[in-house]
């Protein structure tokens, strides 16, 4: 009963908004259905080379629909998240353009053997969200600025098919690319299910960054 109370409290405070902010809203889905949309590309046409070479290694995951890590051992993932989880932080607090960057923790290990087993068929290469961090925005053009912000520096699915130096030369675009998007989803959309997402409104992107560490004294640089 109280679940129900606070869900008909989202949906009217939600009402509310998509009321006086439709057309904000509008173009937020169109940013994020243009990057939508080059991903679809990019897995269709992994998908079909898959098909056509058996055998054949691709970052992207048939069986799970995903971009995948290069890496598939769960303890070296994890060693990489805590070695560039508290930079990463403070890396997007340098360039974010708006909002509160809200630093966060790597994810359990618990629970990302949990998901490798019943989401991923125990192919740990497919947790790519180890490392993460939140951005609190107040407004609904806050985020609007922040999705334009995001494509602004951002390239999707770039140098995903061939080695790690083709990857490196792919993201060399601009001083301005600092990302390279694997996946987006978009709740702020009003044909988003308020109740199938626990009512939360939010956008959940997943990016590649490059970066290195001293080997001296272990400072982490993106």
């Amino acid at each position: 009963k109280d679940l129900s109370v606070a869900m008909e409290g989202f949906e009217k405070t939600w009402s509310r908004i998509v009321a006086t902010c439709t057309d904000k809203i509008d173009d937020i889905s169109n940013n994020v259905q243009t990057i939508s949309q080059e991903l679809k590309i990019w897995t269709r046409r992994q998908g079909c080379l898959l098909a056509m070479m058996k055998g054949r290694t691709s970052r992207y995951s048939s069986s799970c629909g995903k971009i995948r890590q290069q890496n598939k051992s769960i303890e070296t993932l994890f060693e990489h998240a805590q070695e560039v989880s508290a930079a990463f932080q403070m890396w997007v607090g340098q360039w974010n353009p708006v909002g509160e960057v809200v630093h966060g923790k790597v994810k359990s290990c618990e629970r990302a053997i949990q998901k490798t087993v019943r989401s991923y068929h125990r192919d740990a290469s497919c947790l790519t969200d180890l490392v993460r961090c939140t951005v609190v925005v107040k407004t609904v053009e806050e985020v609007l600025v922040w999705v334009k912000g995001l494509r602004s520096m951002s390239v999707v699915a770039k140098g995903l098919s061939g080695s790690i130096n083709e990857e490196i030369k792919m993201l060399s675009i601009g001083e301005e690319t600092y990302l390279n998007i694997t996946s987006i989803k978009n709740r702020y959309d009003w044909r988003c299910n308020l109740k199938a997402c626990g009512g939360y409104r939010d956008l959940c992107v997943c990016v590649e960054v490059g970066w290195t560490v001293n080997a001296t004294n272990k400072e982490c640089t993106f």
